[in-house]
């Protein structure tokens, strides 16, 4: 008899990526601006997902985005919290492009 396999073995950083790029993110804006301290994060082009679509940083089209791996979707989630908070001005994120290049990954974060 075989079994599935479980979600943690299928995706063994999932909740590593939450954590870490989004629930202890939210801590620290929530701390910067308590502290009224310019909150500057580190994002993700790939929150983009194909690039069948344009690159469009419209808050209205944001929804349209489609992440392609659940790191991309832990920063596509905090992005999110960004704009459904109305944070997006007193915050800076910055969405970096893949220092590999195009059509290129660094191993299994494809």
């Amino acid at each position: 008899m075989t079994t599935s396999p479980t979600p943690k073995a299928l995706y063994p950083d999932a909740r590593d990526y939450l954590e870490n790029n989004y629930e202890l993110s939210k801590l620290l804006v929530d701390f910067c601006l308590e502290e009224k301290i310019r909150f500057i994060y580190a994002s993700s082009a790939s929150i983009y997902g194909d690039s069948a679509q344009e690159f469009d940083d419209d808050p209205k089209k944001f929804a349209e985005n489609r992440p392609l791996n659940l790191y991309a979707w832990s920063k596509y989630l905090f992005d999110q919290y960004i704009y459904e908070n109305g944070l997006e001005n007193s915050v800076l994120g910055l969405r970096l492009f893949n220092v590999f290049g195009q059509d290129r990954s660094k191993g299994d974060m494809q």
